[in-house]
């Protein structure tokens, strides 16, 4: 039996070598890329803040993703990968925008209104995404400079203000207007007469009115009748606006009230802007300290720079999401799990996970039985008693396992795991022929507690395949090094990579705001 199962290893070994090298040779050149669609190149000015994969938009509809970011001579490129379902305008301007504040980033295709579209993006063409970079630190440090002019002017003031000279020429401005005042009045006094003979000018001239009103006395009646019908109408109109007021006295009192109390707290805003003002000025409370003190600018600089990384870095995690199921041959019985991984940066990873433990463990029990008979018959003992023993075996059943995993990948073709395995400690292998995840072999050695009685660590070896991109399957030994319980399995799965995840999440949350 032994070599039956040792044949079957060897053959198993040597048809994953030859599908291997099938696959390398079949499928080496062919694209296993996930992107569909075309492909848009723009040309750039700052890839500050966007990654690999991040989703593109079109007027808040997701148009494709981010494939790559090239540096071609000195031009930035921007390849996208476009949904062919979509065709759009070739006059988009290619924005970086970003959820929240803390959000993660992605990029916006915006029609720009000035220039009009020809036509629409081409795969394979190089667009100019004319892109509006706004950098931060030049802005602050406009407005650092407007606040020195601002700090540069009040001092000019003071100085001006507080110098001697200064105040001298303000005392002699004053008295200068004192001069003018005193000149005007003794002008005023040497031409008394003049003014007797404007005001004597002016009798005449009312007499000569009085001598035109007498010959148009008719046209002054006619004249003074239409202003007399005038005044009655606009008695009529007063008496109108009167009622009116009468009918929205109450109307018009609350309004008053509300304006004046409109007043009184513009009054009291007012008031205490000046003393926040003042306040400031005078570098008094927290804002004032970091407007007015420069090391405290400084510090609460470097502590938003800091944040500002740690939030970027944050950004850049990546999660995936695992759910698999394999059958064990010969032992009949499965194991299912779920996997968390989570990647910190392209090479390091956290994997956390649950799984039962199908590890069949016989537990054998022996019963010695004794009859007492009478001496001298076939099988009975000297002391006439007859031996006998019951032997039971008893599998043990399966129970739930947890991963608690720290990984690392080198060059991207060979990984190293090491922590909790099914509850116990071990460590892993990882091959990656093809420098991804698409194709994988996997060595694990877990369960260390029987050393005591030999090495009988457990240990399983197992080939994946993703071959679309949520599905995987894969087939593997269980138990190498025990020729008894070695089994065969082969099993199956889906993954949730983080653009998956994030997908699923926003689609949640606007299912549950439509459903409020």
């Amino acid at each position: 039996m032994n070599s039956g199962l040792e044949v079957k290893v060897g053959i198993f070994v040597v048809a994953a070598t030859v599908i291997i090298a099938v696959m390398g040779a079949v499928f080496g050149k062919m694209d296993f890329s996930r992107d569909k669609g075309y492909e848009i190149r723009f040309e750039i000015l700052d890839a500050s803040g966007i990654n690999k994969d991040v989703q593109v938009f079109y007027r808040g509809v997701p148009i494709g993703t981010m494939k790559d970011i090239t540096l071609e001579g000195e031009d930035l490129i921007a390849t996208l990968i476009l949904d062919k379902s979509f065709q759009i305008p070739d006059n988009v301007v290619f924005t970086v925008r970003q959820r929240g504040f803390v959000g993660e980033k992605y990029v916006e295709l915006v029609r720009d209104p000035q220039i009009p579209a020809a036509g629409f993006l081409q795969s394979g063409q190089v667009y100019d995404g004319r892109q509006n970079v706004v950098s931060m630190d030049a802005v602050m440090a406009k407005i650092d400079k407007a606040a020195e002019q601002i700090a540069i002017l009040v001092g000019a003031l003071n100085d001006v203000f507080a110098r001697d000279d200064s105040k001298a020429a303000l005392n002699e401005s004053i008295q200068s207007l004192r001069s003018i005042t005193s000149n005007i009045e003794t002008l005023i006094a040497a031409n008394d007469e003049k003014f007797d003979e404007i005001i004597e000018n002016a009798r005449s001239l009312t007499a000569s009115m009085d001598r035109i009103v007498a010959k148009n006395e008719r046209s002054v009646d006619t004249s003074i009748k239409n202003i007399k019908e005038l005044t009655a109408s606009l008695k009529n109109f007063s008496a109108s606006i009167d009622k009116l007021m009468e009918n929205n006295t109450n109307n018009i009192d609350g309004s008053l009230a509300n304006i004046k109390e409109i007043t009184d707290k513009l009054n009291v805003a007012m008031d205490d802007i000046k003393s926040i003002t003042k306040d400031l000025n005078e570098g008094k409370g927290t804002l004032g300290m970091l407007i007015n003190d420069n090391e405290t600018k400084e510090e609460v600089k470097s502590v938003v720079s800091n944040v500002k990384n740690m939030v970027s870095r944050v950004s850049e995690w990546n999660l995936d999401v695992t759910f698999g199921a394999d059958y064990l041959f010969d032992a009949n019985d499965a194991r299912g799990y779920v996997n968390l991984r989570l990647h910190t940066t392209p090479s390091t990873f956290y994997l956390l996970g649950v799984s039962n433990t199908p590890r069949v463990d016989t537990k054998r029990t022996t019963t010695r039985y004794t009859l007492v008979t009478s001496p001298g018959n076939a099988g009975i003992l000297p002391d006439g008693t007859v031996a006998f023993e019951s032997v039971k075996d008893e599998n043990k059943s399966s129970k739930l396992a947890f991963n608690l995993q720290y990984g690392h990948i080198f060059e991207k073709i060979i990984g190293m795991r090491v922590g909790i395995f099914e509850s116990t400690l071990g460590g892993a292998v990882d091959l990656y022929p093809l420098r991804n995840d698409n194709l994988s072999l996997s060595f694990e050695i877990y369960d260390f507690n029987s050393f005591n009685s030999g090495f009988e660590a457990y240990t399983r070896a197992y080939i994946r395949w993703h071959f679309f991109r949520n599905f995987f399957i894969q087939a593997g030994v269980e138990d190498i090094l025990n020729n008894t319980n070695r089994v065969f399995a082969l099993g199956g799965g889906v993954r949730f990579v983080d653009n998956d995840l994030k997908f699923l999440a926003g689609s949640a949350g606007s299912a549950a705001s439509a459903v409020q």
